[in-house]
């Protein structure tokens, strides 16, 4: 007869059941056909990339790998100190340090977005009320980013340092938490050498890229996020106790401030209440009805409280900005269709190293038409009418073609992007110390090595998907529904609307975390991930 222990063991092991599975092993099966696809049929990028030179990383990357996956564990235990918590601590200042100096090295004054928030917020410190509310009208989720900005404007002021210096000292405190996040979570699935190998990812992907030095959201979110899901599903506890609510309590309150800076970070609150839902039906089904009270309130009551961060933070904000809330007309907001219409657009864009297609991205007439329309009812309609035409023109395999084809561009720029927004390409760097140089020979296009970095890091990012993919089909029955759910769902955003490789920083520390436990797994574990999420 089972004990109690043993029979609650292997309910663990097989408590997401069948829908689980299907779903973590399908999103496995994505990720290396993305890959392959990047491999046999390369899509131009708006970064330069030659295939070749991608493959040859690719496959160093694989052996590096490799080796990892066979040696790791024996040299853990040969250099005990590689497993202290101190020594990660060490790895997330190193991380945090090496952002810092990226982000320095590469300021510009950004265009786009962020430089209208920006410069929103500079005019607005200044006593001005700058015209930008027809903007602010169309893109209210970016009112957010400018009384970030007012924090940023302040604090340069108090603390007599430049603007930029606020940007990337900010960005580098928000890696640091992100690195020791990415370890809590890779550590719980994988063990100690999980952990480090994913703050090395981290680092490798996030502390040398550009956006360490843009005032955009996508860094903080990506933290906050990872922060929240790694308070929210390690470690299990087996009671409601004073400290685990505490711990949701941040979690929600961080998850919020993610929703509140990005509107995408929504599917992680509706990942939590799916993720609670598969938990309740398959406990139900196993143990009773009783025993699905316990996943689902859990899930319920962390994504009810981040949904009020969430909802009532952009008022806070709008407060913050001081921009005039009268001005902000709330029926010029561009309506959920829109997105989708950019989101079926492909066009072809010259660039000096050839003619790249776009698949998804911003479409400036589509933005004009939106403009030119008065009421939300016609902007709508108008908007349908030109997603519907769209797939009339392409037909049932033409559609098809196309998403395969967004999707493959979209996963397959290993740099996210980077100096593909607005004018930042062209920009004037601000900074030309020696040191700030060498970055910029890496991380800069005007650099040397600019274009050779863009292929490592695009090889390695192939490495890791092929990774992560092995940790989801390894571990289908284990793995944390919340995260899988939340990269399935921020996959369909992308397949379904407006889409850039630059979307996918939110969710890379989770796909980081992934690639990890991919290396350092070889079976499914009755510890970190095998344990059920909010249990």
């Amino acid at each position: 007869m089972k004990s109690r222990r043993s029979a609650g063991r292997v309910a663990l092991r097989t408590w997401v059941g069948w829908p689980g599975v299907v779903v973590a092993r399908t999103l496995a099966i994505v990720f290396v056909s993305i890959v392959l696809f990047a491999l046999v049929a390369p899509r131009p990028q708006l970064n330069e990339l030659r295939p070749a030179w991608v493959l040859g990383f690719l496959t160093a990357f694989a052996l590096i790998a490799l080796s990892v996956r066979r040696w790791g564990a024996r040299l853990g235990r040969c250099i005990p100190v590689l497993g202290r918590a101190w020594f990660a601590w060490a790895v997330g200042a190193l991380t945090a340090l090496t952002g810092a100096a990226w982000g320095y090295a590469l300021c510009v004054n950004n265009g786009w977005d962020v430089g209208v928030a920006r410069d929103t917020a500079m005019a607005l410190a200044r006593g001005e009320q700058p015209n930008v509310y027809e903007y602010f009208s169309n893109y209210p989720n970016n009112i957010s980013l400018v009384a970030l900005d007012r924090i940023f404007v302040a604090l340069s002021g108090w603390l007599h340092v430049p603007f930029d210096v606020v940007v990337v000292g900010f960005n580098a405190i928000m890696l640091g938490v992100l690195s020791m996040s990415a370890s809590r979570l890779a550590r719980a699935a994988g063990g100690k050498g999980a952990g480090l190998l994913a703050q090395l990812f981290v680092l490798l992907f996030l502390a040398t890229s550009p956006w360490m030095a843009v005032s955009y959201t996508d860094v903080p979110v990506a933290a906050f996020l990872t922060a929240g899901l790694a308070l929210a599903l390690v470690p299990r506890t087996p009671a409601w106790t004073v400290r685990v609510w505490i711990r949701w309590i941040l979690a929600a309150v961080l998850i919020g401030l993610a929703a509140a800076l990005k509107p995408t970070a929504w599917i992680v609150v509706i990942a939590l209440v799916l993720a609670g839902v598969l938990a309740a039906l398959m406990r139900a089904s196993a143990s009773g009805p009783r025993a699905s009270v316990r996943p689902l309130a859990s899930a319920l009551a962390i994504a009810a409280m981040a949904g009020l961060v969430g909802a009532g933070l952009p008022q806070t904000a709008l407060r913050v900005s001081e921009l005039d809330a009268d001005r902000i007309v709330a029926e010029r907001a561009f309506p959920m269709a829109h997105w989708m219409r950019m989101g079926m657009t492909q066009k072809q864009l010259q660039t000096a190293h050839g003619t790249v297609t776009m698949y998804g991205g911003y479409d400036v007439v589509a933005v004009a038409q939106m403009r030119a329309l008065a009421t939300p009812q016609e902007r709508n309609e108008r908007s349908l009418a030109a997603a519907k035409e769209e797939l009339r023109e392409l037909g049932v395999l033409g559609t098809a073609r196309f998403l395969v084809a967004k999707t493959v561009w979209t996963w397959s720029d290993g740099s996210f992007g980077v100096w593909t927004e607005g004018r930042d390409a062209s920009a004037p760097l601000k900074h030309h110390s020696a040191p700030a140089r060498l970055i910029q020979e890496i991380s800069s296009p005007s650099g040397a090595a600019y274009r050779t970095h863009n292929e490592a890091v695009t090889g390695a990012w192939f490495v890791i998907l092929l990774s992560a993919a092995w940790a989801l089909w390894i571990r289908a029955r284990t793995l944390w529904p919340t995260v899988v759910l939340t990269l399935v769902g921020v996959g369909l955003f992308l397949v379904m609307f407006e889409a850039r490789a630059r979307y996918l920083v939110i969710i890379l520390p989770l796909v980081l975390v992934l690639g990890a436990v991919g290396l350092f797994t070889e079976k499914p574990k009755e510890a970190g991930l095998s344990e059920p999420a909010l249990d």
